[in-house]
């Protein structure tokens, strides 16, 4: 058993063993310095690396649609309650890209956006406020990033 206070720990760290793979993943990339560490940025995806520096299992806690390469994406947090993730749109125009969440756990979930310039997270009107039911791993969330400015995203279940 384990402390209650470090509930939300563990969680962070846990993994997704149900989705652990037998799939080569290896036999349709090349390796490049420091490819894993941008990978575990827009995922969340932590820990589970072999020799060759990849990572052995999924991991993440969610994959993009409709990014391109215009919009920058950092996961800060992680976790089968809530996941926390800075944007930068890059476009002269909003951005429509979908999320797939792999680590919430089913229920309602509040999904708020603000602007967050330098990292600031402090309350502030919201750029998007919805209500987000997950019901199985891997659902889609669309979102639409602003143009020019970082923004933050916090989804977290509802109490």
């Amino acid at each position: 058993m384990y402390l209650p206070e470090l509930k939300e720990a563990l969680e962070i760290h846990d993994y997704n063993w149900e989705m652990r793979t037998t799939e080569v993943r290896t036999t349709d990339k090349f390796q490049c310095p420091g490819g894993g560490v941008v990978n575990a940025m827009a995922t969340g995806q932590a820990g589970g690396s072999s020799n060759d520096g990849e990572q052995s299992w999924p991991t993440f806690g969610v994959t993009w649609k409709k990014t391109g390469t215009d919009v920058s994406i950092l996961v800060a947090k992680n976790a089968a309650e809530s996941i926390c993730i800075y944007f930068y749109n890059l476009t002269e125009q909003p951005k429509n890209i979908q999320a797939l969440l792999w680590r919430l756990k089913p229920g309602a979930y509040t999904a708020r956006m603000i602007d967050s310039p330098n990292f600031e997270i402090e309350a502030k009107d919201a750029i998007m406020n919805k209500i987000v039911t997950i019901e199985k791993k891997g659902d889609i969330v669309d979102l639409e990033i602003p143009l020019r400015k970082q923004v933050y995203l916090e989804i977290r279940k509802q109490q």
